[in-house]
C-alpha cells in the first residue's frame, strides 16, 4: 500500500488542489485505475480512523467515500 500517495498525485494532475478537496469529482472520474480509486478510499478512511481519530462522519466524509466507492462500481462493472 502507498499510504495513498499516487491517488493523491493523480488528483493533483487533474487540477484538485488538495486531496479530497475541490475538484475530487472530476479528478476521480478521469481516473481509470481501479487499484488508485481503491488506495485513496482506503488512505481516506485509516487517516479518519486511525490518524485522526474522528470516528463521525458527516456529510463530507460520507460524500467522499460515496464518489470513491461509486467510481470503483463503475470501474468494476466493465469488466
Amino acid at each position: 500500500m502507498d499510504c495513498g500517495e499516487k491517488f493523491v498525485f493523480e488528483c493533483k494532475k487533474r487540477g484538485c488542489k488538495t486531496p479530497y478537496g475541490e475538484g475530487l469529482k472530476e479528478a476521480v472520474a478521469d481516473i481509470d485505475d481501479i487499484e488508485v480509486i481503491g488506495s485513496g478510499a482506503f488512505s481516506y478512511w485509516r487517516g479518519l480512523t486511525h490518524w485522526d481519530y474522528m470516528y463521525h462522519l458527516g456529510p463530507k466524509e460520507c460524500g467522499i467515500f460515496l464518489c470513491l466507492l461509486r467510481r470503483l462500481k463503475e470501474l468494476t462493472s466493465k469488466k
